[in-house]
């Protein structure tokens, strides 16, 4: 029997004691070899009191009941988009690193089919998440709509979804960055100018949202 087969056969008290003399015979015939993985916290016993292991066993237990969890009862579907359009802080086409929204190429119809056909794939998205037996979400899609639409679906669906969750998804491809102060973008009625006021503040709109 050769030294390795007989090193292989050896009962070790520990796994340091092991990796020391798997190290010592990797490095007879070397100069130098690396210790990987040797810090404390890969060799250290991994030691959890029974505090912690009780609480994780009744989190597990609520989490599988359900009993406390959130129901996504509406989701707004915010598109603003303005196909055909750039903003003004925009890169130019060539330069841009993506060619589809929701899996469209926007320009391969109308502006107004393509956005909804972007609408309705993010929709299925959020379907798709979505337990099976929770079938009874509402989803409005809202594209490139004014400030009073979107101040108006907001607070509908606050109102029919009660202490339900609501979802609020917001696309601003076709309208400028966010500013620094958190202020978000949508266009006036008439489309001849950008319009801020929707956001005011975040926590101004918000308050149309509530919680959760």
């Amino acid at each position: 029997m050769d030294e390795d087969q007989q090193r292989r056969k050896m009962d070790f008290d520990s796994f340091n004691e092991r990796l020391t003399v798997n190290m010592w015979h990797a490095q007879r015939h070397v100069e130098r070899v690396t210790c990987y993985l040797q810090e404390p916290r890969h060799v250290e016993d991994i030691a959890g009191s029974m505090e912690d292991e009780e609480w994780d066993v009744d989190e597990c237990a609520n989490r599988r009941k359900g009993s406390d969890r959130l129901r996504t009862a509406s989701v707004a579907i915010i598109m603003c988009l303005h196909l055909g359009v750039d903003p003004p802080d925009a890169p130019p086409r060539k330069d841009a690193p993506a060619r589809l929204l929701s899996w469209v190429d926007p320009y391969k119809c109308g502006a107004h089919k393509a956005a909804m056909e972007i609408g309705i794939n993010t929709q299925k998205a959020y379907e798709k998440w979505q337990p099976k037996s929770n079938n009874r979400t509402r989803y409005k899609i809202c594209t490139d709509p004014p400030i009073d639409e979107v101040r108006k679906v907001a607070t509908n669906l606050r109102r029919i979804s009660g202490t339900d969750r609501v979802l609020f998804h917001y696309n601003g491809h076709g309208v400028p960055r966010p500013t620094e102060n958190g202020e978000i973008w949508v266009f006036n009625k008439s489309f001849t100018q950008i319009d801020r006021s929707i956001i005011q503040i975040l926590a101004e709109f918000f308050a149309f949202l509530q919680v959760p």
